[in-house]
């Protein structure tokens, strides 16, 4: 049958003015509650590609850290190297105590993501439809490519200095230019000739400008210019030396010369022939008549 409330003249209310009196602690049976809350334990791992999330209930007791382990790996082929950044941006902590209480935390991850490397154009290029050059700019607030008759360098893997050194032929003219821009930059490029007319350089090497000197004669005026730059960190991949010359081998150091090669680096396995070695350093030699590179490792 249905309930029918009382009506309220009919609630004794006589004993709510009375103050109330919880009863003891020992007389309170928790036998069913379950075990209290324990102190938070284990790992949250936090993964590329996953939502790091936590569920529970929580009180200013202990701290729960979400770390993210990355791996950054590229696979290339033949002709790749450089650097490959990688940035992360991800912070997730959390402060408290699990319990049955279940809820959500979630940590979002930002992650950005840069590459270094080359692409080999030159690898293919058919001899026959080129023709190769070297030309030197000079950098400054206008940048200045001048004609060079002959330069060598030298590259280093890590430690030391890397040199380059320059002539620049029937430099009357430019004289006063090129003093002008003494405390910029020295940088050589390797270009090629297509039989269309078209050109396309790569730089090869490049150095502080630090020192100028001029040579007069009755009919020549040529300014040589040279530089350092601290040698560059050893770069890792695999190159084939071509037009090998000479290979030599000699208190534990290989040499051998070759044609020049505008992507091969020190700390490359460089290949000569049938022997492969580290890369310690590279000379370059080029003028009007021969133009090749020495490269030297163990």
């Amino acid at each position: 049958m249905p309930y029918t409330p009382p009506p309220p003249s009919s609630i004794d209310l006589s004993g709510a003015q009375t103050g109330y009196t919880p009863p003891s602690v020992s007389n309170i049976d928790l036998s069913g509650g379950g075990s209290p809350p324990g102190s938070a334990t284990g790992n949250i791992d936090a993964f590329l590609g996953f939502s790091a999330q936590f569920a529970g209930y929580m009180q200013p007791v202990g701290s729960i850290d979400a770390t993210l382990g990355f791996d950054a790996s590229f696979v290339g082929g033949e002709g790749v190297f450089g650097g490959i950044n990688s940035e992360i941006g991800f912070t997730a902590s959390f402060a408290g105590q699990t319990a049955d209480t279940f809820g959500a935390i979630n940590a979002n991850l930002a992650f950005t993501f840069s590459g270094r490397g080359y692409q080999d154009w030159a690898a293919n290029l058919p001899a026959a439809l080129l023709q190769t050059f070297y030309t030197l700019t000079i950098t400054g607030s206008q940048d200045l490519v001048v004609p060079i008759s002959s330069w060598q360098a030298t590259l280093r893997a890590g430690t030391g200095s890397d040199y380059l050194q320059a002539v620049i032929p029937a430099a009357s003219s430019l004289a006063q230019a090129i003093a002008d821009r003494a405390g910029g930059r020295l940088v050589i490029s390797k270009g090629y000739r297509f039989d269309d007319g078209s050109e396309r350089s790569e730089p090869i090497v490049e150095a502080e400008f630090s020192q100028l000197r001029s040579d007069r004669g009755p009919r020549n005026y040529t300014v040589t210019v040279s530089g350092f730059l601290p040698a560059s960190a050893a770069q890792q991949s695999e190159r084939v030396l071509r037009e090998v010359r000479t290979l030599s081998f000699s208190s534990s150091q290989y040499r051998a010369r070759g044609a020049i090669d505008l992507f091969l680096r020190p700390g490359m396995t460089v290949t000569a022939d049938d022997v492969s070695f580290e890369v310690e350093f590279i000379n370059f030699y080029a003028n009007e008549f021969d133009q090749f590179c020495e490269v030297g490792g163990r």
